[in-house]
C-alpha cells in the first residue's frame, strides 16, 4: 500500500504555491478573526491531515496509532507525575519508546527486506509512510520532556498541531512541544503580519528555486549515471556523478528546510534551523553539526548522552558515538548500502577523535591535527563526503563498486569528444561522449558557486532571521566567499528586492514542469 503513491501537494509543485497554500492562509486569518484561536488552530490541524493524506489516503491508519498511542502515553505520564509514582513513569516511558521504536523499525526492516527498498530510491515507490521516521523520533522527544518534567502540560490540540503541521511533517524539523507549542499561545499567533508574510515568502521562494532550478535540474545526470550498465563509467563521469549527487542532496534538503521555515513565518511560528552550510564544514564533526540540525541534534540529547550517562548500562564516548552512527545509517534504511556508509562514517568520526587526542599529546604533527589552512580542510572533507555519498546513493553494492571502479580510471580515462580536437592524436582516440552534458556542468557550475560563493539563506536574511537554533555548539569556522561583496548582500523590504524576487518567481515558474519528489521523503 505504500508503494507507487504519486503525491497530489507538494511544497514544489504548482498546485501547492498558488492554490493549497494561500488558501490555507486566507482561511487561517479569517477562521481566527471570526471565531478566534481555537478554530484557527483547526483549520490547520484539517489542512495538514489534507497535506499528508494527499500522498495516500490509506496512510490515515499509521497517523492515527501514532498521535493516539503517545497521547495516551503523555496523559499517562502527565498524570502519574503528579502522584509521583516514578516506577510506574518509567515503565510508560520505556513502553513508549520501545513502541514507538518498534513501530518505525518494523517498516524499515519490511522496506528492506519483504518489499526490497532498503537502498536508495530515486522514484516516488517509497516503501515506508510518509512522515513516519521524523513523526516517530518527534513522539520520542515529546514522550522524554514530559518524563524529565520539561514539559508540565498538553492540550489535545496543541499536540494534535505541534505533531501535524505541514511545514514541518514530512521531513522536519524535528521540533520539541516546548518550543512551539508556546508559540500557538502567542499574541502574534493568527494576525496577519505583512512583515512575517513578506519575509516567509521570500524565504520559501528561496528554497523553491533551490529545489526546482538546481537540485531537480542536476538529477537526471545523477539518475542516469547510477543507472549504470555492466560497462561501468568513465573516469569523469564517475567522479561528475559523485560530486553532482552531493550537488543534489544539497539542495534538494537545504531547499526544503528553507521552505519550512518560510511557511511557518506567515503565520508568525519560527521553526528550528535544520540546515547550516554542511560543504563548508572542516571535519566530519562538523559535517553531522550543520546536515539536518535537529536530527543531529535529537542524537546529541536523546542517543549519545544517554548511552554516555547512563547508570546501568554506561558506554565509552567511542563506543556510545559508534552506536549513534550507526542507528542514523538504520535510520535511513537497513540495505546493506546504508550500514557501509554508517560503518565508514563512524570509522572517520572515531579516527577524527583518535587524531585530536594524540595530537594534544604531541604525537601528531601539526598539519595532521587539523593546522591546514581552512579552505583546504574544506576542500578535502567535501571530497570525503562524495566518496563516501557514492555509497548513500547507490541501489546496490554492484552499483557503487562500478562507481567506485570508474573513479579509479578502471574503465579508462575517456575524454569528452568536444575535446578531442584539442588534444594529442594519442589521446584523441579515446574521446567519446560522456554521459555528462554541458547543461548539467553549467548547474553545476552555478550550484558551486551558490555553496561557495553566496551568503547562506541565514546570512541573506539576517536582519530577519528568528529561526531557532539547537544546537549547543553551533559551528565558529566560516570560509571567505568567492566573491567580496558577499557581506554586503542582505534582504531588505524594498522595491529593488521585490524585483529581483519577481525574476527569481518566473525562473520557478519556467522549472514547473514536473515536480518530483524530495530525496528524504523515503526515510
Amino acid at each position: 500500500a505504500f508503494l507507487d503513491a504519486r503525491p497530489q501537494v507538494l511544497f514544489n509543485a504548482a498546485e501547492f504555491l498558488f492554490l493549497f497554500l494561500p488558501a490555507v492562509l486566507v482561511g487561517f486569518f479569517t477562521l481566527f478573526a471570526v471565531f478566534g484561536r481555537s478554530a484557527a488552530i483547526m483549520w490547520l490541524i484539517g489542512a495538514s491531515l489534507y497535506f499528508y493524506l494527499a500522498w495516500n489516503p490509506s496512510h490515515i491508519w499509521v497517523i492515527g496509532v501514532s498521535l493516539t498511542g503517545n497521547y495516551v502515553a503523555a496523559r499517562l505520564l502527565l498524570a502519574e507525575n503528579r502522584r509521583t509514582a516514578k516506577s510506574f513513569r518509567l515503565v510508560v516511558l520505556w513502553c513508549g519508546v520501545i513502541l514507538n521504536t518498534g513501530f518505525l523499525l518494523s517498516f524499515k526492516i519490511l522496506a528492506g527486506g519483504l518489499w526490497g527498498s532498503g537502498s536508495f530510491i530515486a522514484t516516488y515507490s517509497i516503501a515506508i509512510p510518509l512522515a513516519v521516521s521524523f513523526v516517530t523520533f518527534q513522539q520520542i522527544a515529546f514522550l522524554v520532556d514530559i518524563y524529565k518534567g520539561r514539559i508540565l502540560e498538553i492540550g489535545l490540540k496543541e499536540y494534535l498541531l505541534y505533531i501535524l503541521f505541514f511545514p514541518q511533517l514530512v521531513m522536519g524539523p524535528i521540533v520539541h512541544y516546548r518550543e512551539i507549542v508556546p508559540q500557538f499561545h502567542k499574541e502574534s499567533f493568527g494576525r496577519p503580519n505583512g512583515q512575517d508574510i513578506s519575509i516567509g515568502l521570500a524565504i520559501f521562494l528561496v528554497g523553491l528555486a533551490k529545489k526546482l532550478v538546481l537540485a531537480d535540474s542536476i538529477a537526471p545526470f545523477v539518475n542516469e549515471a547510477f543507472e549504470i550498465g555492466p560497462e561501468g563509467l568513465s573516469f569523469f563521469d564517475a567522479w561528475a556523478a559523485a560530486i553532482a549527487f552531493q550537488f543534489q542532496i544539497y539542495f534538494d534538503f537545504s531547499g526544503y528546510a528553507d521552505m519550512a521555515i518560510g511557511l511557518a513565518r506567515m503565520i508568525s511560528i519560527r521553526l528550528p534551523l535544520n540546515f547550516d552550510s554542511p560543504f563548508r564544514a572542516v571535519d566530519r564533526f562538523d559535517v553531522w553539526r550543520r546536515w539536518h540540525v535537529s536530527f543531529g541534534a535529537f542524537m546529541r540529547q536523546y542517543v549519545f548522552f544517554p548511552l554516555c550517562r547512563s547508570r546501568k548500562f554506561r558506554l565509552d564516548p567511542i563506543a556510545a558515538l559508534i552506536v549513534t552512527v550507526m542507528i542514523s545509517a538504520f535510520w535511513h534504511g537497513v540495505g546493506l548500502t546504508f550500514t557501509i556508509w554508517g560503518l565508514i562514517q563512524g570509522a572517520l568520526m572515531w579516527s577524527h577523535h583518535l587524531r585530536h587526542r594524540w595530537a594534544a599529546q604531541n604525537k601528531w604533527p601539526r598539519l595532521l591535527a587539523g593546522g591546514l589552512p581552512v579552505a583546504v580542510r574544506i576542500a578535502l572533507t567535501f571530497l570525503v563526503t562524495a566518496v563516501i555519498g557514492v555509497m548513500f546513493r547507490s541501489p546496490d553494492l554492484d552499483t557503487a563498486f562500478r562507481v567506485y571502479a570508474g573513479m579509479l580510471g578502471a574503465e579508462g580515462i575517456i575524454w569528452p569528444l568536444r575535446l578531442a580536437g584539442f588534444l594529442p592524436a594519442e589521446l584523441a582516440d579515446v574521446a567519446r561522449d560522456l554521459v555528462l552534458d554541458g547543461t548539467t556542468v553549467l548547474y553545476m557550475a552555478v550550484a558551486a558557486v551558490v555553496i561557495w560563493g553566496l551568503p547562506t539563506t541565514a546570512n541573506l536574511f539576517e536582519h530577519y532571521w528568528t529561526a531557532i537554533d539547537q544546537r549547543n555548539n553551533p559551528p565558529q569556522n566560516k570560509l571567505s566567499s568567492l566573491f567580496p561583496a558577499d557581506e554586503r548582500v542582505r534582504f531588505r523590504l524594498t522595491a529593488r528586492w521585490g524585483i529581483l524576487f519577481g525574476m527569481l518567481l518566473v525562473l520557478i515558474i519556467i522549472h514547473f514542469l514536473q515536480p518530483s519528489r524530495f530525496i528524504y521523503y523515503q526515510f
